[in-house]
């Protein structure tokens, strides 16, 4: 059962609106002096740089730097725009511009909107459901991330401890707390201890038993505890 109608998305869920995309250049729009902003086509792209896909600036205009690995400042001849065939490279494959760009714009500005986190991961299964079109996109994305499911592969993407929250129950998550080194998560497998479920299981006293661990160790790893059993009530 979907958890929003479509006729209602624009008032409750905005982030699942699927972008309108009609402003991008098209060749009348651009002279010689102009560049076009064309973005990595990548999960990993800052959402900035996916909303500056289109954007145009006169030579004389463009930012002195860019990060390469998001995207750059392009002649409209050598971008995407300058072509009647809409596909691209992305990390899903070859597929069309336009939706894959609407498709991941929708996932970021999930992760990073202010919902709580229930809400973040019911909004991020029903996509696909509103928007069919997006299922091969979703299902290529999966398959390249080697990832279960769609919260899975976005939860990189959430604050640290709702990302720490959807991936408690992974082996190797310990090393999710910024106060479990290499060595402190060897100790704790030796005893048995391999994902944040039962890290946070552990009292202090636990906790400062395992060799490596100091006491302010122990007192970060007890904040992450709170923090995510705060979390747990809010599911």
């Amino acid at each position: 059962m979907r958890l929003f109608r479509r006729t209602r998305l624009a008032e409750v869920a905005p982030e699942l609106m699927a972008p309108s995309l009609e402003y991008l250049p098209q060749v009348g729009d651009y002279d010689s002096d102009q560049f076009v902003f064309q973005a990595v086509f990548r999960l990993n792209t800052h959402l900035d740089y996916l909303l500056m896909h289109g954007s145009i600036l006169n030579r004389d205009t463009l930012p002195n730097k860019v990060d390469p690995e998001q995207g750059n400042w392009l002649r409209f001849a050598d971008s995407v725009f300058n072509s009647d065939d809409d596909t691209v490279s992305t990390d899903a494959g070859v597929l069309s511009a336009h939706c894959y760009l609407q498709y991941i714009i929708m996932l970021k500005k999930i992760v990073s909107s202010d919902r709580s986190l229930r809400a973040k991961i019911d909004l991020l299964t029903q996509v696909v459901q509103i928007y069919p079109l997006f299922e091969p996109i979703e299902k290529r994305l999966l398959v390249n991330y080697k990832a279960v499911d769609i919260v899975a592969l976005m939860s990189r993407f959430l604050p640290p401890d709702e990302r720490m929250f959807c991936c408690k129950d992974k082996p190797g998550s310990v090393l999710m707390v910024d106060a479990v080194d290499l060595g402190v998560a060897r100790e704790l497998a030796r005893q048995g201890v391999t994902t944040l479920d039962e890290l946070l299981l552990m009292s202090e006293e636990q906790l400062l038993s395992v060799k490596g661990v100091r006491p302010i160790q122990a007192e970060r790893i007890i904040a992450h505890k709170e923090a995510i059993s705060s979390l747990l009530l809010q599911y």
